[in-house]
């Protein structure tokens, strides 16, 4: 059954004419005519208009299937069953002890900012080995902020393109050798 089949055979049920419509949703009797027809589908705020006037759901006048509302007002009840089903199949009791989101304490995210100073320029060549700069650190180059280094941590100006674009010619590169190993996460 089609969208405009849908619309008239409820028009019907509830002893409806197109005037009715067009007046419910304000539209001319013409589009409203259009949309019985079939020779026009109408917008998604009139859809939402008409559903509403028929005391139907949007999705019952797109796409057919269970009648009326009360499918729309099942679903918050089935979902309940299914979770009280869920929680009988698994065992699982209802008190707030049950459930526990993080087993490892998370680590509170520093606010405070420091910084760690520039000690070597770095250039990737393209056989993959490091070239030594010449720079010996704590020139001038100053300092890179951070928040989460630590305090052994130590920058480096990435030089060349062979990182592109996870690293990018003249970016710093903060390095800390305390910090904890990340799979897929650059080691320096």
């Amino acid at each position: 059954m089609s969208l405009h089949t849908r619309i008239r055979q409820k028009l019907e049920e509830k002893k409806l004419r197109a005037a009715d419509l067009a007046r419910a949703t304000k539209k001319s009797p013409v589009a409203a005519k259009k949309w019985l027809d079939g020779t026009s589908v109408p917008t998604a705020e009139n859809l939402k208009v008409i559903a509403k006037f028929l005391g139907v759901s949007d999705d019952w006048l797109l796409y057919g299937g269970s009648d009326e509302q009360e499918s729309s007002n099942n679903l918050a009840q089935l979902n309940v069953i299914d979770i009280e089903a869920f929680k009988q199949k698994y065992n699982i009791p209802d008190s707030e002890d049950a459930v526990k989101f993080v087993q490892a304490p998370a680590k509170p995210f520093p606010i405070q900012k420091r910084y760690v100073p520039v000690k070597a320029y770095s250039k990737m060549g393209m056989d993959g080995y490091f070239t030594d700069m010449g720079y010996d650190g704590n020139a001038g180059d100053g300092y890179v902020p951070t928040h989460t280094a630590g305090p052994r941590a130590y920058g480096i100006k990435g030089t060349g393109d062979s990182m592109f674009p996870a690293i990018r010619n003249g970016w710093y590169v903060v390095c800390d050798p305390d910090a904890d190993l990340v799979p897929n996460e650059f080691v320096q």
